[in-house]
């Protein structure tokens, strides 16, 4: 049987609900014909996702406790009984329960556009305490509400490099699709005008750089350079501008839940965000990333050639970069260091192309055992603080570029200690 949605002035009784479940409102109408027709918004009881928001959450229109498939007329007509309703506190105070419910159901099943940022009535924000997160209220010049909210994924821990969607009136938006297009834009209109809300720029800032598709610009196209070495180990932050005023982060970072103690920086696992995403390794971008590294340091963009800012960005380049193990020949300038503690080799290279190059023979630290000799100390090989796997084509190559250091007296003295200590590694690897 059909279901004769009536509009605001076909009813002549009114009652409604708002239930204590989130996102729920039940009306019951009485028409003139002594019709009754009962209309609740409802949400999926079989979804039990937590939501960040109640707007967020499914939700369905059932018509006399049926669940039907509605047209758009007939859905608009619901909408439209719905907002003479709030217009005319039929529903109850304003800030109420049922009148805020109402209007939750107008903004989730109204097919509202995205308004250009000169149809804007009014625009509020909220920067949530938890990271990678913003709220815009918006009103448009038809008095409707609107809310755009970018959010974190809340199965993800979160962090500043937390995945988030987008999301418009509850609903999850493509970034790439053209309504995220205008989403973005908006946001960029907002950056541009709204100077006298800092907090919502900064923000606001980071959510353009988080979709929007912007290339690892060249180093000719910067336009502004900006970087800073945080307080912890293996960190580099570049903050850059291109030529289009576009933002642009790249962000070198440690895995912040490895508390592992490493003997030297270059060990430390780490990553690369670019624009709060995470950089796939041996990636054409990270190439380009890596690149523009180099160039920031040969164009001396990042301080004194032999400043802080400089050598931890050559230990990015070391660590990330897929230097081979050079020959001697290919060798220009070379050092070595004996550690204070046993079993231990750090060997510093350079190549005829300008790469830096570490290569460590360190016992494992965490092995407190009493060995007889120095010799039957476990210990491993890192290239570029990267484990070099034991009997590889890798580990072969650096103990015949040992032995050839040995055999051209670069290790001082043939009985100094730097000698017997590359002799001592050369027996272990090779046993």
């Amino acid at each position: 049987m059909k279901i004769e949605i009536p509009t605001y002035e076909d009813i002549k009784e009114l009652n409604f609900w708002d239930p204590p479940q989130p996102s729920s409102l039940v009306l019951i109408l009485v028409n003139h014909q002594g019709e009754k027709i009962a209309i609740d918004f409802l949400p999926d009881t079989e979804d039990d996702n937590g939501y960040p928001t109640d707007l967020m959450r499914p939700k369905n229109i059932l018509l006399n406790e049926q669940k039907v498939e509605l047209r758009p007329e007939e859905k608009k007509k619901i909408l439209d009984l719905l907002k003479r309703l709030i217009d005319e506190k039929r529903l109850g105070h304003p800030e109420g329960g049922a009148a805020k419910a109402a209007k939750e159901m107008m903004m989730y099943f109204s097919e509202i556009e995205v308004p250009a940022y000169k149809d804007l009535k009014e625009i509020n924000y909220w920067v949530p305490p938890q990271p990678a997160s913003l709220m815009l209220t918006l009103v448009n010049r038809q008095g409707e509400e609107i809310k755009i909210d970018f959010l974190p994924e809340m199965e993800d821990d979160l962090d500043y490099y937390s995945p988030r969607d987008i999301f418009f009136n509850g609903h999850k938006v493509a970034p790439k699709s053209e309504e995220g297009g205008k989403i973005l834009d908006l946001l960029k209109h907002v950056i541009k005008k709204e100077g006298r809300f800092p907090g919502l720029i900064e923000v606001a800032k980071e959510m353009m750089m988080y979709f929007s598709e912007i290339e690892v610009p060249a180093y000719k196209d910067l336009k502004k350079i900006n970087h800073w070495v945080p307080p912890h180990p293996s960190s580099l932050m570049l903050m850059l501008v291109n030529r289009q005023e576009e933002d642009i982060n790249i962000d070198f970072v440690p895995d912040m839940d490895d508390d592992t103690d490493y003997s030297i920086d270059l060990m430390r696992p780490r990553d690369i965000f670019f624009n709060k995403h995470k950089v796939k390794l041996k990636s054409e971008e990270e190439r380009k990333i890596l690149n523009l590294l180099k160039h920031l340091i040969d164009k001396k963009r990042l301080g004194h050639p032999e400043g802080h800012s400089v050598k931890v960005a050559r230990e990015m380049i070391a660590y990330f970069s897929e230097i081979e193990v050079p020959a001697f020949k290919d060798i220009k300038k070379f050092h070595y260091w004996v550690p204070p503690y046993p079993s231990s080799l750090v060997l510093t290279l350079v190549n005829h192309q300008g790469e830096e190059i570490t290569v460590d023979f360190l016992p494992d630290m965490e092995d407190d055992n009493d060995y007889p000799t120095d010799l039957t100390r476990p210990r491993d090989i890192f290239f570029n603080g990267h484990k070099v796997a034991s009997k590889s084509e890798e580990e072969r190559k650096i103990l015949d570029l040992l032995k050839h250091l040995i055999e051209e007296n670069k290790l001082g003295h043939p009985r100094g200690f730097g000698v017997l200590l590359a002799m001592e590694m050369i027996d272990y690897f090779n046993s």
